[in-house]
């Protein structure tokens, strides 16, 4: 019935290609940046000029007062939210929304002192109240007043929604950008600082400073207790009360039309708009830091950032390295070096990558499955949930020094999940399916799980679920149509089961589909070039009946039957035993029959199993007659759903 994903797709620091949708006037919703006042009116364009906002972004919201935080919550409470971002403000489109869900992620507490040195960079990190803050503190912004800024993170919010396009979003979506993929978590305290002054983040939220909105003469905000983010353990599924509050967002832009192509399980977010940087929790201009900084798209700077220290540029040029990308030769042994780099230097993306390393013996580093479990942990327990997911895989299959374990793949499933790792969603939707891990049986959370995992674009979600629709009575009703929604879903996202399931359905003709032999032909195949190979099983049942306008061709039959049962699909053993036992397509073989029909019931093949019980009963294909084991083979295909095994 389901499937589970065992290899986590993983691109830690790939760039998005995204195109932002151009702003339109008269866009509807929760105005978040005040309209009067302008920084240039304030201090003149070139102090201030506007950065633009970019593809993806992730912006500070301490500024933000109690009701536009109600509104945030409420448009991320069961859908993603959606905004117009660019680079004259943020603006919360409360009447729009991208269909999905967000889950918690807990990771390891980090906290963070930040000083917004001038109007730049209070207009370009606050987007929301940066503007009127601008022209109410004018005077004492020149004479060198900052804002300082102390942040205590332990977790973020996340939807599994990994690309979005226009036409997909709801609601009155005119104006609309990027939509929140998700928001850090924490607690926070921001006041009015003097430049130069270093202040450190426990001075800050010891200062007694009120939760008021910097919107009025006053730039103190506060939000949550630092001694309430002190213990958090890591498999909760909320953030605690007292350190809850949202403290940037990150923002993906959304697409023209949607993709055609699987999106990456993790896309990477440019931190800051325009030409500005990140460095020391800001976005600044480079000419404006001393200090090492997040490198952009070239070689030259990634290495220059990566020598200074700078973590995640470690990473970033591993990856250029690992794909021959911005102007290098492709080098897998400088790439690991680099991950080792990064991941030493604390870039949980760079322990990741180097875990796929060890995993494979690739880059010069000896095959060590157990040295990468404890990087995945450690990558994990930082708040990557691609991490987590990889962990739970291992876990559920054994190896790397793990005995086989699916109580403890469960919550490592539930934590990529929650991060947004859509396959985390769709095996643990497998594990409530069977009932396996410590969760009891219960079809409709695997049934919203599952949904999660399609939204997110797990093709194996997609498939899974289509299957309850297709099926009914598993927390769904039955749908055919809603499957067929699912699987071309799936298969434009690249699974091999979701094409081989959507051209059965054309095959036969449900769904709303025209029966259509022909095309559930060009499914066959796509899927039969993938990784899971069932479509090669109809294609070759295809070929061996001249369907879909193939010439009837038993011996190009018994191919693909033979591709599908090296592949492990039971069906395809089974009919690679029928060719064999009829000498169809193939010299006659009973004993060869008997080897794939036991082979199709090892695998779960129902029908296999009945064969085989045939042989024995009748003492063919090399076999004694043995009713006994006939029948054992009979109840073991009648428990699996096969009527004339049951009536034998």
């Amino acid at each position: 019935m389901t499937t589970l994903v065992r290899l986590m797709r993983v691109a830690p620091t790939a760039l998005l290609a995204l195109t932002a949708v151009a702003c339109a006037p008269g866009a509807a919703g929760e105005l978040i940046r005040p309209d009067d006042p302008t920084a240039a009116g304030a201090f003149g364009e070139s102090e201030t000029q506007c950065h633009e906002s970019g593809e993806s972004a992730q912006p500070l919201i301490v500024d933000w007062r109690a009701h536009e935080r109600a509104n945030l919550e409420e448009a991320m409470s069961g859908r993603v939210a959606v905004v117009k971002y660019d680079c004259n403000g943020l603006r919360l489109l409360r009447d729009c929304y991208v269909p999905g869900s967000y889950g918690f992620l807990a990771m390891s507490r980090k906290k963070e002192a930040v000083k917004l040195n001038d109007a730049d960079e209070i207009r370009t990190n606050l987007p929301l109240g940066g503007l009127k803050m601008i022209a109410n503190f004018k005077a004492e912004i020149e004479r060198g007043m900052t804002v300082d800024l102390a942040t205590v993170m332990i977790g973020k919010r996340t939807t599994t929604v990994r690309s979005a396009a226009l036409e997909e979003a709801k609601g009155q979506c005119d104006g609309a950008t990027h939509y929140v993929r998700g928001a850090f978590i924490g607690a926070f305290a921001m006041k009015s600082g003097t430049r130069g002054k270093v202040v450190s983040e426990a001075e800050l939220f010891g200062s007694g400073v009120a939760g008021e909105s910097s919107s009025s003469k006053s730039i103190d905000n506060a939000d949550g207790e630092p001694r309430r983010c002190d213990h958090v353990e890591a498999d909760v599924e909320k953030s605690p009360a007292g350190c809850s509050a949202m403290l940037r967002l990150e923002l993906v832009g959304l697409l023209d039309k949607p993709s055609s192509s699987p999106p990456e399980q993790r896309p990477s977010v440019r931190s800051c708009p325009g030409d500005t940087v990140l460095a020391d929790g800001k976005c600044t201009r480079r000419n404006k830091t001393e200090n090492p900084y997040q490198c952009g798209d070239t070689a030259q700077e990634c290495t220059t950032q990566c020598d200074r220290g700078q973590a995640e540029s470690c990473n970033r040029l591993g990856t250029m390295y690992a794909a021959g990308g911005g102007g290098l030769s492709k080098d897998v042994v400088k790439a690991t070096q680099l991950y080792q780099r990064a991941c030493e230097a604390g870039a949980a993306s760079g322990c990741h990558n180097l875990a796929l390393a060890y995993e494979t013996g690739a880059g010069g580093v000896a095959r060590d499955a157990a040295k990468a479990v404890g990087l995945f942990r450690r990558a994990c327990d930082a708040g990557l949930p691609d991490s987590c997911s990889s962990l739970g895989v291992r876990h559920h299959n054994g190896g790397g020094g793990l005995a086989r374990d699916v109580t403890k793949a469960v919550p490592l499933f539930r934590r990529a999940c929650d991060g947004g790792n859509a396959d985390g969603c769709s095996n643990l939707g497998s594990m409530y399916v069977s009932g396996r891990g410590g969760v009891a049986q219960d079809t409709a959370i695997a049934a919203r799980l599952y949904q999660r995992a399609c939204e997110g674009g797990s093709p194996p979600g997609c498939a899974n679920l289509a299957r309850m629709y297709k099926a009914g009575g598993f927390g769904v009703a039955k749908d055919d149509a809603k499957a067929v929604e699912l699987l071309q879903r799936g298969c434009r996202f690249g699974g091999d089961i979701s094409c081989a399931d959507l051209g059965l359905m054309y095959d036969e003709g449900r769904g709303r589909l025209a029966k259509d032999e022909a095309k559930a032909i060009t499914f066959y195949q796509r899927s039969c070039r993938g990784r899971f190979i069932r479509g090669c099983h109809y294609l070759g049942y295809s070929y061996a009946n001249g369907k879909g306008g193939l010439i009837k061709n038993e011996a190009k039959a018994v191919e693909f039957y033979r591709r599908s049962c090296d592949g492990g699909v039971p069906n395809g053993c089974r009919h690679l035993g029928l060719s064999y036992e009829h000498g169809r397509g193939l010299t006659k073989d009973e004993a060869k029959a008997v080897e794939f029909y036991r082979t199709a019931c090892e695998l779960g093949g129902a029908h296999g199993c009945l064969l085989l019980g045939r042989m024995h009963r009748a003492g063919r294909g090399g076999l004694a007659v043995d009713p006994a084991k006939a029948r054992e083979l009979n109840d073991r295909a009648c428990r699996m759903g096969v009527p004339s095994a049951c009536n034998n």
